[in-house]
């Protein structure tokens, strides 16, 4: 289902939204260039204006989960939305797991677009990992 984006709401007041966000806010379009993101980039990933203006949206992502992401974003295109769960890369080189929605859009205009969300999962993830090798640990010791 693609949504045709309409508001009642200023230009101002959904820039505030945005830019209070906790979340990594983009938009694509359809060439999967960046058109616009919020401050996420820069104040939680460390990434100045210079090095985002010049990245693709999958240019961040952990290789292993590359392709999951490809097939995914195919998916936005397709159905007008998808969800997956992948590792972003810090500026300092560390990976951070987040839950990334995407939802296809028409702006005004009629051009298609993509709205992606990503929340930060990573502790969540990494507690998950400890728990698996914690059970691992112990199905070792009593086989």
């Amino acid at each position: 289902m693609l949504i045709v984006l309409t508001t009642n709401h200023s230009e101002n007041e959904i820039q505030l939204i945005i830019e209070n966000s906790n979340d990594l806010i983009a938009i694509i379009d359809q060439n999967f260039n960046i058109i616009y993101r919020n401050h996420y980039f820069k104040d939680k990933l460390g990434y100045s204006q210079e090095i985002v203006d010049n990245l693709g949206p999958m240019d961040l992502i952990h290789p292993e989960d590359y392709t999951k992401s490809i097939s995914e974003l195919r998916k936005v295109i397709l159905t007008g939305k998808g969800k997956l769960e992948a590792r972003i890369i810090h500026v300092d080189g560390h990976y951070i797991w987040f839950e990334i929605k995407g939802r296809a859009f028409l702006d005004k205009d009629g051009n298609r677009k993509g709205l992606m969300i990503a929340k930060d999962i990573n502790e969540r993830k990494l507690a998950e990992l400890r728990l698996k090798n914690s059970l691992d640990s112990l199905k070792e010791m009593y086989n």
